[in-house]
């Protein structure tokens, strides 16, 4: 499940060309110190118990991969890791993305302590230092998404996310849609 994770995020973000791919992206020309926002980050997934009471890792890996498991190259909105719309509705409200709203608060907390980065970059991040913290590979991190600043027609519709009853060929197409 990791792995896939770690392909789909780093697919679907759009970051996938970003040069010097296997470096923090520190020497951009970035007002955000993302060695610091990193360094938060990873306060947080050692010091937030989960809604589980463990941790919040996991809960940030889902918050990515449901963000990034809406992408569609083909359609508008795309959806996708870029935009951040998943704090809006409908699509908060979609009910895959349940309990999804935790992870969103924190995050935002990291926000306001990094207003220059994007949320999304910041969801995107926050899912690398998770997989890190659970054990996973450090994962080079590429600035530069965008946030949305409303819902409505910027958000994906509700049935891109793969779902556990879809059938096998509508289950291979969603993914195929994500570019695997």
């Amino acid at each position: 499940a990791i792995l896939v994770a770690l392909l789909v995020l780093t697919v679907v973000s759009g970051q996938e060309d970003c040069p010097g791919a296997n470096v923090l992206q520190l020497n951009s020309t970035s007002p955000v110190d993302w060695r610091g926002v990193r360094h938060l980050l990873t306060e947080v997934v050692k010091n937030t118990p989960g809604l589980d009471e463990t941790t919040i890792a996991p809960t940030l890996v889902r918050l990515a991969w449901h963000s990034a498991a809406t992408f569609d190259p083909h359609v508008s909105p795309r959806g996708g890791t870029n935009g951040a719309t998943m704090r809006f509705d409908p699509e908060a409200s979609y009910p895959d993305n349940r309990g999804l709203g935790f992870a969103r608060e924190v995050l935002a907390k990291v926000h306001d302590a990094f207003p220059d980065a994007s949320l999304s970059d910041i969801w995107v991040l926050a899912s690398y230092v998770a997989i890190e913290y659970l054990g996973g590979p450090h994962i080079a991190f590429c600035p530069g998404r965008s946030d949305k600043v409303s819902g409505g027609e910027h958000c994906p519709p509700d049935e891109r996310m793969p779902d556990a009853n879809d059938s096998s060929e509508r289950m291979r197409a969603k993914f195929a849609r994500m570019g695997m």
